[in-house]
């Protein structure tokens, strides 16, 4: 009886043992479907509140930098915004630029035409949004003034070397000729795409103000043209000064923006070939 009784109860441990596994394997189950479920409704609570209160836009971020605001001058608005492009947006611009420079126009009786003493730079235009690297610069200017992306003219990158200059001059147009582009030329962004050290030249002058801007590269110089009643303001006159070193380039470009949608499309016009063969020397030289 002793051995049949500890037999049977040898019997009865191991059913217990089995019992015992399979009642912890369902708990084990359960706790994870607990688990499971309870991620599921704590992300469908996030979700809705994040939906009803919305997370608010932070600073304007480019190549990992925050973008700063120098205020200027109040009357005309004037401001210098730092890191407004990153080295590689820059890079970038300039790298689309180089095979189409020509020598920069000034616009005399509504027509662009060369002028070997006002304005003595090389200049190519980009397409609007072009890419995706073109595009985001254009939303960027765009979003600091609360403008919109049809409003911006073809970005014009502009390039100097020694002794090239662009005399002072208005931004704004002075003619009937801008009625059917968009309006008047509002705002103006120019951007430094490269560095130029002050004993280099190549500063933004602006003659009624006594005020002068050395490049500092990925910075934006702002300036609205107008005054608020539309006309245009005599006091943003301003120049770029020459380079005055060998060897020394500046590089830059203009963002215009109009008072309404521009859809004036940019044709690269051809060169003469001696002045091509001529740019591309320059370009390879420097």
């Amino acid at each position: 009886m002793l051995v049949l009784s500890v037999g049977k109860v040898s019997t009865n441990k191991y059913e217990v043992l089995e019992m015992e596994f399979s009642w912890l394997k369902k708990k084990f189950i359960l706790k994870l479907c607990s688990i499971a479920l309870l991620l599921f409704f704590n992300a469908i609570s996030s979700v809705n509140a994040n939906a009803s209160n919305p997370t608010k836009p932070g600073p304007e971020i480019t190549n990992s930098k925050t973008l700063e605001k120098i205020v200027l001058f109040q009357d005309p608005d004037i401001r210098l915004y730092k890191n407004f492009v990153s080295k590689e947006e820059a890079e970038h611009l300039i790298s689309i630029a180089k095979s189409r420079l020509r020598h920069s126009t000034v616009l005399k009786d509504g027509k662009s035409v060369e002028d070997n003493y006002w304005r003595t730079s090389s200049s190519a235009y980009i397409y609007k949004s072009e890419d995706p690297i073109v595009r985001a610069i254009e939303e960027r200017a765009c979003k600091l003034l609360g403008c919109n992306v049809a409003q911006i003219e073809p970005i014009q990158v502009v390039h100097y070397t020694k002794s090239q200059k662009y005399s002072p001059h208005y931004d704004y147009f002075i003619g009937d000729e801008i009625k059917h582009q968009g309006g008047q030329r509002k705002h103006t962004f120019l951007v430094y795409l490269n560095e130029v050290k002050e004993e280099h030249g190549g500063m933004t002058s602006f003659p009624a103000l006594n005020m002068h801007v050395q490049p500092v590269m990925g910075a934006a110089l702002y300036f609205d043209n107008l005054h608020k009643n539309g006309e245009g303001h005599p006091k943003t006159l301003h120049g770029g000064e020459p380079i005055i070193t060998d060897g020394v380039e500046k590089w830059a470009c203009n963002i215009w923006i109009r008072e309404k949608a521009y859809n004036r499309k940019v044709v690269q016009q051809p060169r003469a070939q001696g002045k091509k063969n001529e740019a591309k020397k320059k370009v390879a030289s420097h």
